[in-house]
C-alpha cells in the first residue's frame, strides 16, 4: 500500500482493491483541483477588495477619495446622511466680467466669481450652474497676474488648466448674451468630478435612516389598485366614490421616539383631480387616531417633493390614512415615496433601513 504524497490517503495496490484504489486516486485529484479553484477564487476576491478600497489622505482635516470599482464583484454600500462637497469655490458671485487684460469690468450680461480659485495646472475641471449656459476660465499666475482666458464652453464640459496657472476666475453668461443677474444663478459648482487632484469632502451630518415602514401588500379600494411597499404607495385607476384608499382605513408605519421628526413625500407619476377635489393624507396616533401631521392634500404634492414637520411629546405608535375626497380622481402610476426621519431637516429619499436594524430600532 502506498500513500498520496500530498494528502496521505491510502492508495491500495492489492488486486482485490482495484476499485478502491481508483476511487481514492479520483478523490485525491478532486481535492487538488478544489484547492486550486479555491486559491484562484481567493486571489480574485483579494483583487476585488483592493479595487473597492477607500483611498485616503489625511492633512489637517480628513478627506477621502473613493476609487472607481465599477467592475468589482463586491459592492460597498454606504448608508447615512452625508454631504459631499465637490466645489473648489464656495465664495460669492458678483455682477460683471473681465477685460482683455484680466481686470474686473461692469457688464449686465456676465457674472464672475468674486475671488480667485486655486487650481492645479494640466488638470481638468468642470463648472455647473443653473441660470446660465456657458462659462470661461481666466487664468492667473502665482502672483495673480493675468495670463490668458479659455474659450467659451458649455456648462458641464471640462476645461484644462493651462501650464503655470495657479489661480482662475469663472465667468458665466447666457448663450444669447442677454442680461443675467447673480440672483439667477443657483447650484454653482466648480470642479464637479472628484479626483486625486480635487478630492471631495464627505461630511457626516447624522442619521439618515428612514423610520417609516409598512407591511407589503396589494389590494383594490374604490377602483384603485394599491401597491403598498415598506416605504412607498403606488396607486393606479379611477376612484368610484369618496372613501378610504388604504386597507383597513389605517396602515401601521411603526413606533417613533419622542422629539422632532420630519415627513418627506416624493411624488412620481400623476393624478387628475375631480373638479377641485383630490385626496388627503395624514399621520395619526394609532390608539386614538388624533392627528399628528395632517392637512396634506394632493395639491400640496404638486412639485415632486414636499416636507412636513411634526413633534411627539412621547414615544408613540403611528398610522397613516389616505382618503379620496370624490369619485373620478384618476391615478396614473402615481407613487408616493414616504420617509420619516428624526430632526428638522429632510434629506433625499431612502428606503426603510436595512434588515440589520429591524431588531434593534434605535442603534
Amino acid at each position: 500500500m502506498k500513500q498520496s504524497e500530498k494528502y496521505g490517503f491510502p492508495i491500495f495496490e492489492d488486486e482485490d482493491n482495484v476499485e478502491l484504489d481508483k476511487y481514492t486516486e479520483e478523490l485525491t485529484e478532486k481535492l487538488e483541483d478544489l484547492e486550486d479553484t479555491d486559491r484562484e477564487e481567493i486571489n480574485n476576491i483579494y483583487k476585488d477588495v483592493q479595487a473597492s478600497k477607500i483611498h485616503y489622505e489625511t492633512e489637517q482635516a480628513k478627506s477621502l477619495y473613493i476609487d472607481d470599482a465599477t467592475d468589482s464583484r463586491g459592492k460597498i454600500k454606504v448608508e447615512g446622511n452625508v454631504e459631499q462637497e465637490t466645489s473648489l469655490y464656495n465664495g460669492a458671485l458678483e455682477q460683471g466680467g473681465l477685460s482683455a487684460s484680466g481686470t474686473d469690468v461692469d457688464a449686465s450680461n456676465r457674472i464672475r466669481t468674486a475671488d480667485y480659485i486655486e487650481v492645479k495646472e494640466n488638470t481638468e475641471i468642470k463648472v455647473l450652474a443653473d441660470g446660465a449656459n456657458q462659462y470661461l476660465l481666466a487664468f492667473f499666475s502665482t502672483s495673480k497676474e493675468y495670463m490668458s482666458g479659455s474659450d467659451w464652453t458649455n456648462l458641464g464640459t471640462g476645461i484644462t488648466i493651462i501650464a503655470s496657472a495657479k489661480y482662475a476666475k469663472v465667468i458665466l453668461r447666457k448663450t444669447d448674451n442677454s442680461t443675467i443677474n447673480v440672483a439667477d444663478i443657483s447650484n454653482f459648482v466648480v470642479g464637479d468630478t472628484p479626483s486625486i487632484y480635487y478630492p471631495s469632502k464627505i461630511i457626516a451630518l447624522g442619521s439618515n435612516k428612514n423610520e417609516l415602514h409598512m407591511q407589503e401588500k396589494e389590494y383594490t379600494a374604490v377602483g384603485i389598485n394599491v401597491t403598498q411597499k415598506e416605504s412607498s404607495l403606488q396607486l393606479n385607476g379611477t376612484t368610484t366614490s369618496a372613501a378610504n384608499l388604504l386597507s383597513g382605513n389605517f396602515v401601521d408605519i411603526g413606533r417613533f421616539k419622542k422629539g422632532k421628526h420630519i415627513l418627506s413625500i416624493t411624488e412620481k407619476g400623476s393624478f387628475e383631480r375631480s373638479g377641485s377635489s383630490d385626496f388627503s393624507f395624514s399621520i395619526k396616533e394609532k390608539n386614538n387616531t388624533s392627528n399628528v401631521c395632517a392637512n396634506i392634500t394632493g395639491a400640496n404634492l404638486q412639485g415632486g417633493k414636499s416636507s412636513f414637520a411634526f413633534e411627539l411629546d412621547e414615544e408613540k405608535d403611528l398610522v397613516i390614512q389616505m382618503f379620496a375626497n370624490a369619485s373620478n380622481i384618476v391615478f396614473d402610476n402615481f407613487e408616493m415615496l414616504l420617509k420619516i426621519e428624526e430632526g428638522e431637516t429632510a434629506t433625499s429619499y431612502s428606503p426603510y433601513r436595512t434588515r440589520q436594524h429591524r431588531n434593534n430600532r434605535y442603534k
